[in-house]
Order: structure tokens, then C-alpha cells, then sequence
């Protein structure tokens, strides 16, 4: 009979101190906020980031967030070189769903109108604003409601 042999004790190996860092030291963080019509799928191509690629790093941070707040996204950038990033996405979250509109008024809509004017409530028959600033398209469409008897009255 034959004796067994006893298991090796087998130490993995540990982390030193030179390999541990701040990670805000060890990689960057950067905020993008495209146009307000820019798509998820837009932002993956790694063509897309052609003009600014050169400022990115392997593994550096990209929070996207478009013009009206529409989505968030977190990308990890896993390559890239001066004229494409290529990135993974570590979030994705599509915002401000969940609040369906009654009755359309067609009037009147809401739209981003940039980072001064905002999301605004605008006239159709003549695009003049009725409201604008309002920082959520919710917010617009909100109040669009709330004073929808007032406005009739100026179409």
C-alpha cells in the first residue's frame, strides 16, 4: 500500500504597495455631451471619437451624457490612437422614461433647444417660445400641461 503524498502548500501571491495607486492618479476621467439626437450606437463606433482620441488613454473614463439628458453612459476605453477610441460600456441607463403624455398637444412642443435656451415649449404656427429653460424635457412637457388652458388661448 502506498503512502499519499502530501499536498504542496501553495501561497498565492500578494499585491505590494508599488502596484496599488489613486486610481484618479492612474487614469482619467472625462464628460462628453454630444448632440442632443446622438445615439448610443453612435458613440461606441470608435470613429466617432476621431477628433479628440488623442487626449485618451488606455483605460481612461468616458461619461456621455447628450445635449436634453436623454441617456448616460459610462465607457471604459479599451484602445485607442489619435483618430479612434475604442470603448466598452460599463453603463448604460436611458433617462426620464416612464411618464407617457394623454393627448398630444399640437400647438405646441417641447424641444432641446441647446445649453442656453434649454429644453423649451415652442409654438408651432410661428416657432415662438412660450417657455424655455427648463433643464428635463419632463419638466417642459410638465408645464406645458400644467398650463395648457392659458396657451389655448394664444393659438
Amino acid at each position: 500500500m502506498s503512502t499519499p503524498i502530501p499536498a504542496k502548500s501553495v501561497t498565492s501571491p500578494r499585491i505590494t504597495q508599488s502596484r496599488v495607486q489613486e486610481a484618479s492618479f492612474a487614469r482619467n476621467t472625462h464628460r462628453a455631451t454630444p448632440e442632443a439626437s446622438t445615439q448610443i450606437k453612435d458613440v461606441l463606433d470608435p470613429a466617432y471619437w476621431a477628433h479628440v482620441a488623442k487626449g485618451f488613454a488606455l483605460y481612461d473614463i468616458i461619461e456621455v451624457v447628450p445635449e436634453g439628458g436623454a441617456w448616460y453612459a459610462q465607457l471604459l476605453v479599451v484602445g485607442c490612437s489619435k483618430l479612434h477610441a475604442k470603448t466598452r460600456t460599463l453603463m448604460f441607463v436611458k433617462l426620464g422614461e416612464g411618464q407617457k403624455d394623454k393627448e398630444p398637444n399640437t400647438a405646441f412642443v417641447v424641444e432641446f433647444k441647446g445649453p442656453q435656451r434649454k429644453w423649451s415649449v415652442i409654438r408651432v404656427s410661428d416657432k415662438s417660445y412660450a417657455k424655455e429653460g427648463f433643464d428635463s424635457k419632463e419638466d417642459a412637457a410638465k408645464w406645458l400641461e400644467d398650463n395648457e388652458a392659458d396657451l389655448s388661448a394664444l393659438v
